[in-house]
């Protein structure tokens, strides 16, 4: 009897098939993905138009994910206007130290695993694979057991990176310089131990700097290191909450014009609402 309900219990532990942690078919935003606008959902998919030069990335709330499998369909819906331009996934992601990792595949054939340190990206490794297809349907995979991370496309192993073992973080999408992307489903299934479900806090801006690496296929565009950006740009922000309360203009929501921050901080400091600075930024 006991032998009996054992074998039970594990056929039917088999058919049950693996621990699902995230399913969104990315037709709505029932995930509360934090979209600006470059991000929003049409036709089906969460679409996003990259921006030159600049890598965009969204988060939303869900479970932190250490190991796990990640299952991505997307495909483009406007041609590269680079060989540099890309999209993927930012995971193991610390959003109060804005370190994590990402991966990144191109519509030429190229990916890249690579580390976010302090808001940077830098890629560590890049290939070329004839697997990566990105306009035929072929779902993007990423396995995360500890220190390997492996990259599918298709079933098909498209390259392997080794990372020292992280904490579990949050994840995201990516778009890497100007290329037209439509995500349309993503999944994650547990490879160890289950993630609780968590709120994980603030996600970095959509609009992050550029990577820092020297070598493709992500482009070489110098970091924005000024130490008081972030809190700028969360100034932007509040103020213009506050603004639109208000009937007052709002500030741009993007640093273009804005040659430093100096000049940023001169616009903000003199426009008709410059007392709601006095106020800390929100958590």
């Amino acid at each position: 009897m006991i032998r009996t309900f054992a074998l039970g219990w594990l056929l039917a532990g088999l058919a049950a098939g693996p621990t699902v942690l995230f399913d969104d078919p990315l037709d709505e935003n029932a995930h509360l993905w934090q979209l600006d606008a470059q991000w929003q959902f049409k036709d089906g998919g969460l679409h996003c138009t990259g921006l030159a030069g600049e890598v965009l990335a969204v988060g939303c709330q869900g479970p932190a994910v250490a190991d796990g499998r990640f299952i991505l369909r997307l495909h483009p819906t406007a041609p590269a206007a680079s060989p540099n331009a890309g999209c993927g996934l930012l995971y193991r992601f610390d959003p109060a130290k804005r370190d994590g990792c990402f991966v990144v595949v191109g519509p030429a054939g190229t990916y890249g695993f690579g580390r976010i340190t302090s808001g940077a990206f830098a890629l560590v490794k890049r290939g070329v694979s004839k697997a990566i297809v990105l306009d035929q349907g072929k779902p993007l995979e990423l396995e995360l057991r500890g220190e390997a991370h492996t990259l599918k496309c298709g079933g098909e192993v498209v390259g392997t990176w080794t990372e020292a073992a992280r904490e579990s973080g949050a994840f995201g999408l990516l778009v890497v310089d100007a290329l037209g992307v439509a995500f349309e489903d993503l999944r994650i299934e547990a490879l160890g131990p289950g993630a609780g479900r968590t709120a994980l806090g603030p996600f970095p801006p959509s609009s992050s700097p550029a990577p820092t690496a020297t070598e493709g296929p992500l482009p070489e565009t110098p970091f924005l290191g000024e130490p008081d950006v972030l809190l700028m740009v969360e100034w932007r922000r509040h103020y213009n909450r506050m603004a639109a309360a208000v009937g007052q203009p709002l500030l741009p929501d993007k640093l273009d014009g804005h040659p430093t921050i100096s000049r940023l901080r001169d616009d903000l400091m003199t426009h008709p609402l410059e007392r709601f600075f006095q106020v800390q930024p929100d958590d």
